[in-house]
């Protein structure tokens, strides 16, 4: 049971969206016509390329791509488009609305393992579930996001976002028994699921003349939903009923520093606190679930034309 809950929760809220394609602030700032391409590295072993084109009127389109070097998750994990437009309404203080939509490259998995309490009937017959199988797949996502920011004449800025994002997820149970020469599916039960996320990050900076520029900023995602099964026996007839209600939330924390004493190139190095992703519902086994990520150190080079 524990499985199948966390599955809708934990997609939005065990990794940290703290790279935005529109989170370059210093960019952000300026109102010339310039690209900006980037390039990081992780800890974890993750490789993102991200290029932001902005025009002096204020539209902005942005594409950003990740590939995990991990031996049991290697491949390209997700790439993100994007576009925006800065509305200037004094001259430090702005509105961006903006869209973005991210498709999932690896985005299924499968496990399977024994059973050795549940039982099915099948043809009148009462017959043991051997072992379950389970397939899971992150759908692609949208995400309609509202940024503001004010920057001041000495180099100090502040700049707050607000993001909804909505994502289509599946995931699969299937019991079979083990039978001479093959195996045989008794049941199935799958779980077709609309998750919901609200992500909302602050970011204050400071722009040190033109040798550095730092920034700290917190992000704060939660979610809730309402899980819901279909089930199909041999007559393929789907039968649908509510299951539980589950809220989860979590808090980042970043801090970053960029040198930009070069003309073009600026390289930079940052450190998230990966925050605790807490869930709470109406099942008892959501009364102390608590997932954890480790800790991310991010270094990369911004250059810009």
């Amino acid at each position: 049971m524990k499985k199948l809950i966390t599955f809708a929760v934990c997609t939005a809220l065990s990794t940290s969206t703290f790279a935005n394609i529109f989170s370059d602030i210093d960019q952000v700032n300026n109102k010339v016509t310039d690209f900006a391409s980037t390039i990081s590295q992780s800890n974890d072993k993750e490789t993102t390329l991200s290029g932001t084109f902005k025009t002096e009127s204020g539209l902005f389109i942005g594409a950003e791509t990740s590939y995990d070097w991990n031996k049991a998750t290697k491949g390209r994990q997700e790439t993100s488009l994007g576009m925006a437009y800065r509305f200037n309404l004094t001259d430090n203080f702005y509105l961006m609305p903006q869209v973005i939509y991210s498709k999932q490259h690896k985005n299924s998995s499968y496990n399977e393992w024994d059973n050795d309490e549940d039982v099915s009937n099948y043809q009148d017959e009462t017959i043991e579930v051997d072992f379950i199988a389970e397939s899971t797949k992150i759908g692609d996502s949208w995400e309609l996001g509202l940024q503001t920011g004010y920057h001041f004449d000495n180099g100090l800025f502040i700049a707050a976002r607000y993001g909804y994002e909505t994502s289509q997820n599946m995931m699969r149970l299937e019991g079979y028994h083990q039978m001479p020469g093959g195996q045989l599916l008794l049941k199935r039960r799958q779980l077709d699921d609309k998750v919901a996320s609200h992500n909302t990050d602050l970011t204050v900076g400071y722009q040190m003349g033109e040798m550095a520029l730092v920034t700290a900023s917190w992000l704060h995602t939660r979610t809730a939903d309402d899980i819901s099964f279909s089930m199909s026996g041999e007559n393929i007839i789907i039968d649908k009923e509510k299951l539980v209600k589950v809220k989860g939330s979590s808090n980042d924390f970043e801090v970053k520093a960029a040198f930009t004493g070069m003309k073009y190139i600026r390289p930079f190095i940052s450190y998230t606190v990966v925050g605790d992703y807490k869930l709470k519902g109406e099942h008892k086994e959501l009364d102390s679930l608590i997932g954890k990520d480790k800790n991310r150190i991010e270094a990369g080079i911004t250059i810009r034309f």
